[in-house]
């Protein structure tokens, strides 16, 4: 069983994957998703999880399911 740390880490991989083939910075990105810079960098390092609201401006920023980022 994996743990908690091991599904954030994907999660932001593959939020930062998203992210850099949109070629946005972090900081215009976190701004279109109404999150920090800072907080967007500890999601994309798996160093934080987030909730529903911010998966969902994620996904509404970069056009992409929550699927595939889940």
């Amino acid at each position: 069983m994996k743990k908690e740390k091991d599904y954030n880490l994907e999660v932001g991989l593959r939020i930062r994957e998203v992210r850099e083939a949109l070629h946005q910075s972090r900081e215009h990105f976190s701004e279109a998703c109404d999150i920090s810079p800072s907080f967007l960098a500890d999601i994309e390092r798996g160093k934080k999880s987030l909730t529903v609201k911010t998966l969902h401006n994620i996904c509404e920023a970069s056009n992409v399911s929550s699927d595939y980022i889940i």
